[in-house]
C-alpha cells in the first residue's frame, strides 16, 4: 500500500495525492497488477486506475484504462500514462475522452 504526493511539473505545486495497493504477478520480470489506485486531484474530485506495472528497469510508459471517478471526473473514462523517471520519480499523463 502507497500514498504519494503529486505535484505539477510545469510549476511544482502539489496538486494532490496517488494511492494504491499493488500485487505482484512476475518475481522474474517485475510485473506488479495495481486493482485500485486512486488519483486525487485538490478540490477537483478523483479518478480510479486499474492497471498494471512494469517495474523493471526498462522505465518504459505503462497505459492503465481509467474506471471511473468523483466530482468533476464522475463517470470519466480514459487511460492515464505512467513512466518512471527514477527511482522515486514518476511522470503521469492523464487523458479523459468522456
Amino acid at each position: 500500500m502507497w500514498d504519494d504526493p503529486l505535484f505539477d511539473a510545469t510549476n511544482h505545486t502539489r496538486v494532490g495525492t496517488i494511492m494504491g495497493e499493488c500485487f505482484v504477478v512476475d518475481t522474474g520480470g517485475l510485473m506488479f497488477h495495481c486493482p485500485g489506485v486512486t488519483i486525487t486531484l485538490n478540490e477537483r474530485g478523483t479518478i480510479d486506475v486499474d492497471g498494471r506495472f512494469d517495474g523493471s528497469a526498462a522505465m518504459l510508459a505503462e497505459t492503465t484504462p481509467i474506471t471511473g471517478g468523483t466530482g468533476e471526473f464522475l463517470g470519466a473514462t480514459g487511460m492515464v500514462t505512467g513512466k518512471a523517471l527514477s527511482a522515486t520519480e514518476n511522470r503521469f499523463v492523464i487523458t479523459i475522452t468522456k
